[in-house]
C-alpha cells in the first residue's frame, strides 16, 4: 500500500498548563500521513503533555489541534466518540485488562464501537494477532505472556478498528534490547503494510534510529526541530545535537558492559 503524504495532524501555537505552570509554549508541528514520526526530547520537555493534548485527555490552554481537517478542541463529546475509532493508542504499560483473556481484550473496541456478530469479531481478533505475529494466544490471560508478548497483544488491540493514525507512548519501555528491536521492526512493518500514520513518543535513541521517518524534537516545552531523521542527526541546534551525542555514548557504554568479561 502506498503511503499518503498529506498532513493528517497539525498543531498550531499550542499552549498547555498544569496549574499555574505553562508546560507547552506555543508548539507548532505537522504530522504527515503514512509516516512514522517520533516525538523526542529529554525528560520533562513536554512530550507526554503534547500527546495528552492531542488525545483530548487534557484540554489545551490555547492553540489548535487539527486532526483529519477538524479542530478537535472544538468537538463535543458525541463528536469525539465518532472520531475515536479512527485513532489507535498504545499506552506505555499496554493497559491490558488483567481479568480478560488476550482475545477478549482485543475484542473490547470491536464490541464497543461496532455491531458485528460474535463470530466476525472472533475472526478479526485472530487476524489482528496474526498481524502482530502472536498466533495461538487468544485464550491466555495477560499474566501468562512475557513483557514483549503483552506489548504485541496491546498493539493488536490498538489495530482492532483499523485506525488511520496510531499513537505509541514509549512502546519499548521495560523491554530488553532484543525484544525492543523486534517490536520496532514490527511497528515499521505494520506501517509499511497498512499505510497507517504512526506517532511515537520515546527517548530511546536506538528505537528512534530504527523506526523514524521524521522527528519532532521538544526542548523545555518548545518545538525546536521538525524534519527527517537524517536532518535531525546533522542538525546544529545544540539540544538536538547533544541528544544524539549523549544517546550514542550511553548506548555504547551499555554495549561495552554487556560484552565485558565477568
Amino acid at each position: 500500500m502506498s503511503k499518503r503524504s498529506t498532513a493528517v495532524l497539525r498543531v498550531r501555537n499550542l499552549r498547555s498548563h498544569y496549574g499555574d505552570v505553562e508546560v507547552l509554549h506555543g508548539v507548532d508541528a505537522t504530522f504527515s500521513g503514512g509516516k512514522i514520526t517520533v516525538v523526542a526530547g529529554r525528560s520533562g520537555c513536554g512530550k507526554t503533555t503534547l500527546l495528552r493534548n492531542i488525545l483530548r485527555l487534557i484540554n489545551p490552554t490555547s492553540g489548535t489541534i487539527e486532526l483529519f481537517g477538524r479542530d478537535i478542541s472544538e468537538l463535543d463529546e458525541d463528536e469525539l466518540i465518532t472520531l475515536r475509532p479512527r485513532i489507535g493508542v498504545l499506552f506505555q504499560n499496554g493497559a491490558l485488562l488483567q481479568s480478560l483473556t488476550v482475545g477478549a481484550n482485543i475484542a473490547v473496541p470491536l464490541e464497543q464501537h461496532t455491531r458485528l456478530p460474535a463470530d466476525v469479531i472472533e475472526r478479526i481478533v485472530l487476524r489482528k494477532l496474526e498481524l502482530v505475529e502472536l498466533v495461538g494466544v487468544e485464550r491466555l490471560m495477560p499474566s501468562e505472556l512475557s513483557g514483549g508478548m503483552r506489548k504485541r497483544a496491546a498493539l493488536a488491540r490498538t489495530l482492532a478498528l483499523d485506525p488511520e493514525i496510531a499513537f505509541f507512548d514509549e512502546p519499548s519501555a521495560g523491554l530488553d534490547p532484543v525484544t525492543a528491536a523486534s517490536l520496532d521492526q514490527l511497528i515499521v512493518g505494520l506501517n509499511r503494510k497498512l499505510g497507517i500514520t504512526v506517532i511515537v513518543v520515546t527517548h530511546e535513541l536506538n528505537s528512534i534510529r530504527r523506526i523514524a521517518d521524521r522527528m519532532l524534537f521538544l526542548d523545555d516545552g518548545e518545538a525546536v526541530f521538525e524534519g527527517t531523521l537524517e536532518e535531525a542527526e546533522t542538525c546544529e541546534i545544540e539540544s538536538v545535537r547533544q541528544f544524539f551525542i549523549q544517546g550514542s555514548s550511553s548506548h555504547s557504554d551499555v554495549a561495552e558492559s554487556v560484552q565485558a568479561p565477568a
